[in-house]
């Protein structure tokens, strides 16, 4: 039985490292929103705690604005261009960087172009619904 170990070196010479890399860093982006939502409910149940302690009814408070401590305005345009932006990125790289696979760089130019319409697409539902943002009011 032969035992064949993986070094940093072969890893970078047969090209897998940058799908290694976007693997896990995509991997990131879901932790962060876990805990992210971890913290906000705990400072929402933190606020119930205080309402009760001081004989307010927790039904009577907006718990919306408690998570980022202001107004919670909705900025338009912002998803849309989050999504066109990593959408271009997406299918640049999948064009330009060199991968093992065709399989890898066709992955990458669907899901850039995939998350580029998506972006697109906010940003025309933000563009139609341009009088509600001119009050700058929470949707």
């Amino acid at each position: 039985m032969i035992i064949q170990t993986t070094t940093l070196a072969s890893i970078v010479d047969s090209g897998l490292l940058m799908p290694l890399v976007i693997g896990a860093l995509s991997m990131c982006i879901p932790i962060v929103a876990i805990i992210t939502d971890y913290f906000q409910k705990k400072n929402k149940l933190r606020v119930v705690e205080k309402a009760i302690e001081h004989g307010v009814n927790p039904d009577e408070l907006n718990l919306d604005r408690v998570s980022t401590g202001d107004d919670s305005v909705r900025l338009p345009y912002r998803g849309g261009m989050v999504c066109v932006a990593v959408g271009v990125a997406l299918v640049v790289a999948g064009w330009y960087l060199p991968m093992p696979d065709q399989f890898l760089n066709t992955l990458m130019l669907i899901g850039g172009g995939v998350t580029g319409l998506v972006g697109v697409a906010l940003l025309i539902n933000d563009r139609m619904n341009r009088d509600r943002f001119e009050d700058r009011k929470t949707l």
